[in-house]
């Protein structure tokens, strides 16, 4: 099976569902910056405390492989970095330190750690960082229902959401209205009935009391 970096990019974004992932990585800004990389794929963990921060090159080549000599010039953008490549393309023993070595298995479905990487303390990645911020995000308002929702559906959903929602509220408006009108009518019933019922109670009393004279 032939495995393709789109596809191994694939598998590293499965991987790390759960983190920021970014593909196709610059190391900062190419505008004002000489010198600048880029990962194929750069990942940082979702923690305040520990956020990790992974690098990969991807290689589906021999000869990419051998070319390569800027791979080291990514450590300051990372705690560790690894190479993913094909089955078999490379052998472990051909990956220099600090690097480390993930291979697609043969039927293409996942990635095994075949030599892991050294993890390095490092500062800050600032200029990778604010890149990201301001080549790669996009800052939306914090409220749920203008940000993602919005995208997601389109503007038909919302009107259709907002019509749904005014209905909903007349409806509501005349089920209060009507509701208050009967509990008003019951109420004047009972107090009706208490004073038809204190009537004759009243009748009563004055009747016996004839009687008594």
């Amino acid at each position: 099976m032939e495995i393709t970096a789109g596809r191994i990019v694939d598998l590293l974004g499965q991987r790390h569902s759960k983190d920021i992932f970014v593909t196709e990585c610059n190391t900062g800004s190419s505008q004002y910056h000489k010198g600048v990389r880029r990962f194929d794929a750069w990942v940082m963990k979702r923690s305040w405390l520990s956020p990790m921060i992974t690098g990969y090159e991807i290689k589906v080549s021999r000869s990419d492989f051998l070319q390569d000599k800027k791979w080291r010039e990514y450590s300051p953008y990372c705690n560790q970095l690894f190479f993913v490549t094909p089955n078999g393309l490379v052998d472990p023993r051909e990956i220099e330190r600090p690097a480390g070595l993930i291979q697609v298995t043969k039927n293409g479905n996942r990635l095994l750690c075949k030599k892991p990487a050294d993890r390095r303390a490092i500062d800050d990645p600032i200029d990778i960082l604010k890149y990201l911020l301001m080549a790669r995000t996009k800052i939306r308002p914090t409220t749920f229902q203008h940000t993602i929702d919005l995208e997601r559906f389109g503007i038909e959903h919302w009107q259709a959401w907002l019509q749904d929602k005014q209905i909903n509220s007349a409806v509501g408006s005349h089920c209060r209205t009507q509701i208050a009108e009967r509990v008003e009518k019951k109420c004047q019933e009972i107090i009706a009935e208490n004073k038809r019922m204190r009537n004759i109670l009243f009748r009563k009393g004055w009747d016996k009391d004839s009687n008594k004279r």
